[in-house]
């Protein structure tokens, strides 16, 4: 019995334990008698993959799409429009205004915010139309974490901007982002593989949590009850980035 949620893991695993079985019989009847080799003797194996039994990999990949696609493109879109706004002096502008930090920031932020929750929903409806590849869980449940992540990813990408003198510098400290993304995030890779320091930098991505969540409610049908360790993580990396990124605001006033 198995984690079907892991379907890479789950059948490398079979794979593995099914060859070493098959060897160990091969082992155990070449030493018995004539009369013990009896047909049909030897080990049986029976397998049970729980949340996902055929072990398809279309929802371990959407599910993890979406925490690659939110983090990169929320990130990039971001930092490059707020530098832009920097370079053209509109950004400055605003700051001179009675607007307070806060609100500066929720200006920028709700806008974009909004716009990658709709995408959000659209992703979710192609997953399921095209891909066949519906939640186990709440969609409703998905798509508030969902948008609750968009939003520390935003964060993230203000901070990026705040760093970066122009769009070019923006996009390729958005790309660096990336590439740890793909590789540490359990996107493609599962974690439980990596050398254990590794595992440890891996923790450290808001999008680990994310797409563990996701896949936890695309393939487990998790609720918030159980998944209130990553939740509470996530709520903690958004409030951190937030925080920081509302500082830099107000030291460039």
């Amino acid at each position: 019995i198995y984690d079907g949620g892991e379907a890479m893991l789950a059948g490398n695993a079979e794979g593995f334990l099914r060859t070493l079985i098959a060897n160990t019989t091969v082992d155990i009847l070449a030493g018995a008698s004539a009369s013990a080799r009896a047909p049909g003797s030897g080990i049986q194996v029976v397998t049970r993959a729980l949340s996902n039994p055929t072990l398809d990999g279309k929802p371990f990949m959407v599910s993890g799409t979406f925490g690659f696609v939110l983090s990169f493109l929320t990130v990039l879109i971001t930092a490059v429009s707020i530098v832009t706004e920097k370079i053209t002096g509109t950004f400055e502008q605003l700051q001179v205004t009675p607007a307070t930090s806060l609100e500066i920031l929720l200006g920028k932020i709700l806008p974009l915010g909004g716009m990658f929750v709709f995408d959000v929903m659209l992703m979710v409806l192609a997953a399921g139309i095209v891909l066949h590849v519906w939640p186990q869980g709440s969609i409703v449940f998905f798509i508030a974490v969902s948008a609750f992540y968009v939003f520390v990813s935003l964060g993230l990408g203000l901070i990026i901007s705040a760093t970066s003198a122009t769009s070019a510098e923006a996009v390729q400290k958005s790309v660096l982002f990336s590439v740890p993304l793909v590789q540490l995030s359990g996107f493609a890779f599962p974690i439980r593989s990596m050398p254990r320091v590794v595992q440890w930098i891996a923790e450290v991505f808001p999008a680990t949590h994310y797409i563990r969540v996701c896949r936890a409610i695309y393939m487990r049908g998790e609720g918030p009850l159980t998944l209130l360790p990553e939740l509470g993580l996530l709520l903690l990396f958004g409030v951190l980035l937030m925080g920081y990124a509302l500082r830099t605001i107000e030291a460039r006033r």
